[in-house]
Formats: C-alpha cells, structure tokens, sequence
C-alpha cells in the first residue's frame, strides 16, 4: 500500500472515529415492575398525568448512543431525545422532546423511565385506535437510534 492510500486510510479512520462498532439502538416500551418492550399490536394505556394531560407513559432502552451526563440537565453532551405520537393518517398528536443525560437503568443497559408522553388532541378522537410511538435519539458525535411500533391506545383500566 502507498503512501497515499495509508494517509487516505488513516483519514477515513480518524473521520470515523466513535463512529465504528454496532449501529446503535433502541427499544421503546414500558416500565412499571421491570423494562417491557413494545411491540407491534401492543395494548398502551392512556393515563391523565399529574397536571390534567392524556398521555402515555412510555420508557426506552438504547445501545450505541453517548449517554452524556444523566445527573446534569444542562450538559451539552447530553443526547436529543424525542417521542412522537401519530395517528393513522399520520398526523402528529402528541409527543415530547428534551436533552437529557441516559443513565444506567436497574436491568443494566442505558435507558429512562417514566416518561411522560401528552397528547396535543382529545384522546376521544383515537382511544381504541392504533397509534404509531417513534423514538429518535440523536447524540453529540451524530449517531442516531431510532425505533417505532404501532399501539393501541386504549383507556386506562
């Protein structure tokens, strides 16, 4: 190999840096005695959240993706995390976005609980209705970990 090609090479690298490995990851789904991931078909409940909004509580694991700094809000390595909420036609009905720091959860793997996901829209309009939840996470090197499942949204029992 030249000279050339190995400079070449060794650019390619350096450009990719913490970019190499596994694709990153991750899995929506809920979380009240352990992780459950979602699937396709799922029942979710809607809930009333502690200030009067519809939502659901949704919860996700990641891999791949730098967690920044879970204990400091205003880290700017922290990751961009975002829900949104679709209906059939797929319109946005609800969602939340924030930057945050992705801590270490109980099962070991990177994740956050309990988050709260309000609908922009009477919930009347889809209950018993299938909705499409996507989670994107974009980290500060540019890697991004999405994942997406169709529910039902359904009444709280």
């Amino acid at each position: 190999m030249g000279a050339v090609s190995l400079r070449l090479a060794g650019a390619v690298l350096a450009l990719l840096g913490a970019g190499c490995g596994p694709a990153p990851t991750a899995t929506l789904g809920t979380e009240t005695a352990g992780f459950v991931p979602l699937a396709d078909g799922d029942d979710v409940e809607v809930v009333t959240g502690p200030m009067g909004l519809d939502m659901l509580v949704l919860a996700f694991r990641v891999d791949g993706i730098f967690p920044g700094t879970p204990d400091a809000l205003d880290d700017p390595d922290n990751p961009d995390i975002a829900l949104a909420i679709t209906d059939a036609a797929g319109t946005w009905i609800g969602g939340t976005s924030a930057s945050a720091g992705i801590p270490v959860a109980p099962d070991g793997r990177r994740g956050l609980s309990g988050i709260f996901t309000p609908f922009a829209v009477d919930p009347a309009t889809f209950l018993n209705s299938d909705v499409t939840v996507t989670l994107t996470i974009v980290d500060r090197r540019g890697r991004v970990a999405t994942d997406a499942v169709l529910v039902t949204a359904v009444p709280a029992q």
